[in-house]
């Protein structure tokens, strides 16, 4: 079968793998969707830490299943699985840490186990037991944004959201307006900070209630103009620069709190005034990854409808043509790209 494989900093080549086979509890799938994400632009641009030469990528994915060993699934099922799965029973996830359970690495798909960008893929028994899920009525491509929703609601889940406050989401790119559409389910007040116009624009037609057109170095001052001065209750890093991160900061308000989602490249330090935490109180808030709860609101919200997909996956492209997504992702040409082998 055809298969993207990862042989280094960009140098992503689709060739003939060996088609996967199932041993007990997996289940083998003939991959209907897989998306490209920034985890995948930033991998193919600098590398990652846990991903090997002859590794094949992707890891948001829907499919059919053509052989199972799990009694859960049955050849001919439509289904969305996530890339990962805690071991429910380390000291993390006993504090309910699910996100930073270690053994997620151990079977982390498209990255220590071959991924979806491929024509089938083989999910590991422990997500097909606890992370993947059947679906009816979504577009396959839209299904598989299951995995990055399921990583915005768990940030939101950090924040105890009141149902009134005003939340300023720095970033228009695909998590941010998924971050738009979930808090509007929830009342929020919602403001749109981002470069693009056309981002915006996308922006506009999902809900939000104020757009911000804006630069690295004056989005902290624009956040605050739209909030009387103040800032807003709660502001949301969707971008994942140093820049943005140290703005983000002073775009809440005193007493409010700043959710750091998007990733930095390792290595990156960030500073800013202490004075904001300590005598404004201002919460630093990190978040990464998911767990099963998540995953499956995310899987039930797509389904329902709640959070719409149809102008966040804005590109579709054979497998053979993976060269032309990223260069899309890396050019701000496309959201997000998915392959549809």
């Amino acid at each position: 079968m055809k298969a993207a494989v990862f042989h280094g900093t960009r140098d992503v080549r689709v060739e003939d793998v060996n088609k996967p086979y199932t041993r007990k509890g997996e289940v083998v799938l003939e991959v209907l969707a897989s998306n490209m994400c920034g985890t995948d632009l930033k991998t193919y641009q600098r590398g990652h830490p846990l991903i090997k030469e002859g590794t094949v990528m992707g890891h948001e994915y829907a499919g059919i299943v053509v052989d199972s060993m799990n009694p859960k699934f049955k050849k001919g099922d439509r289904v969305v699985g996530s890339n990962s799965a805690p071991c429910m029973k380390c000291y993390l996830c006993r504090k309910g840490s699910y996100s930073l359970c270690p053994e997620i690495k151990k079977t982390l798909v498209g990255f220590t186990v071959n991924g979806s960008h491929a024509e089938m893929i083989c999910v590991p028994s422990n997500i097909a037991e606890r992370n993947m899920y059947t679906f009816r009525s979504s577009k396959p491509e839209h299904i598989a944004c299951a995995e990055p929703l399921a990583s915005v609601i768990h940030g939101i889940s950090k924040l105890d959201l009141k149902g009134d406050e005003t939340v300023a989401i720095i970033g228009a790119g695909a998590i941010g307006l998924m971050f738009l559409q979930v808090l509007k389910t929830l009342g929020a007040r919602v403001i749109v900070a981002n470069r693009s116009e056309g981002r915006l624009e996308i922006a506009s037609k999902l809900g939000a209630d104020l757009l911000l057109k804006v630069q690295e170095d004056n989005t902290e001052k624009e956040i605050r103009n739209a909030t009387e001065g103040m800032g807003a209750d709660i502001v949301i890093e969707a971008v994942g620069k140093k820049e943005t991160w140290e703005r983000s900061l002073g775009a809440a308000r005193e007493g409010g709190k700043v959710l750091l989602f998007g990733g930095c490249a390792r290595g990156t330090f960030v500073s800013f005034e202490a004075e904001m935490v300590h005598y404004g109180e201002r919460q630093l808030i990190g978040s990464f990854h998911h767990e099963p709860e998540s995953f499956k609101k995310a899987v039930e919200l797509i389904e329902r409808g709640k959070v719409k997909m149809e102008n966040i996956v804005d590109r579709k492209i054979r497998l053979d043509e993976i060269s032309e997504g990223f260069r899309m992702m890396e050019e701000r040409e496309a959201l997000k790209v998915s392959i549809n082998p």
